[in-house]
């Protein structure tokens, strides 16, 4: 199922309920435009948080 969650993002997710996509438009200006550059990953079932550098 594709849910479009505004009018930049659209995530698909399986029948069984997990996210297996996330769809940006323009995502590098998106992406760039906070946290100088840095995508966040958050496991909130483990607690974690990383924070990757995008390629320029």
């Amino acid at each position: 199922m594709r849910w479009k969650a505004s009018d930049e993002r659209t995530v698909e997710i399986a029948p069984d309920a997990t996210v297996y996509a996330i769809g940006l438009l323009n995502a590098n200006e998106q992406l760039r435009a906070r946290d100088e550059g840095n995508l966040s990953i958050v496991s909130e079932a483990l607690g974690d948080q990383q924070e990757v550098p995008l390629a320029q």
